[in-house]
């Protein structure tokens, strides 16, 4: 009978011979190495996942949480308005009256306007218009320079012949669509209310046999609602 002496003296005379204490170290071995591997891989992963999600969670509330809290403001304006019926035809007078309307301003720099126009006064060749879409506005600092294009109705009244001395002129009067393109400035006085430095406006009044062309400029007050 082999003591375990004898038979390790065996062992380590004659390596090719099988010894299973051996067999059983090496392969505890290996698997000890692949689980530590394996654990050091998903280690690994885990703190790639977690970095990932920290670096989210940073930018979200410098990039998308303050837009998303950034209010619609809401403003009402009336101006005062001197505008040329024709711009083509030279035998009509400049009239004037006002303007009042209505602005939707989104976060960024887009928003919704509309306005309503009558100028009756000043010339018999008058108009009115009732007016929305979208408008483009820049702040900077206490200044707001912008830009409207808009679409509506609008309705004129215009000589049917060049005045006479003395004699009272025929007037002709259609409604039609109507097409602006609207820029002007606004400058912020105080708390919420904005001084409209200058507005100019260029449309086309689309009449069935007569397309009109008017031009006009404004000024006035801008009150922030909310």
């Amino acid at each position: 009978m082999h003591t375990v002496d004898s038979f390790a003296k065996t062992s380590v005379a004659d390596p090719d011979r099988f010894d299973p204490r051996v067999a059983n170290r090496n392969t505890v071995g290996r698997d000890v190495a692949t689980v530590s591997g394996f654990i050091k891989a998903r280690s690994l992963w885990c703190l790639l996942v977690v970095l990932v999600m920290a670096m989210t969670t940073y930018r979200a509330p410098a990039q998308v949480v303050p837009v998303l809290r950034l209010p619609i403001r809401t403003s009402a304006f009336a101006t005062f308005t001197d505008a040329k019926p024709h711009f083509g035809y030279y035998n009509d007078y400049a009239v004037w009256g006002g303007t009042a309307g209505g602005i939707m301003q989104l976060p960024r720099f887009g928003g919704v306007e509309a306005r309503a126009s009558v100028v009756r006064f000043g010339g018999l060749s008058h108009q009115e218009s009732v007016l929305v879409g979208p408008r483009v506005a820049v702040h900077m600092f206490h200044v707001t320079p912008y830009a409207s294009l808009l679409f509506g109705e609008g309705r004129s009244w215009w000589w049917s012949s060049p005045p006479i001395r003395d004699e009272i002129p025929h007037l002709d009067r259609a409604r039609g669509f109507q097409s602006s393109i609207v820029a002007g400035l606004d400058v912020h006085l105080h708390n919420r209310i904005s001084f409209r430095v200058g507005e100019l406006s260029f449309s086309r009044l689309y009449i069935p046999g007569r397309n009109m062309t008017p031009l006009s400029a404004s000024s006035g007050i801008v009150f922030r609602i909310n």
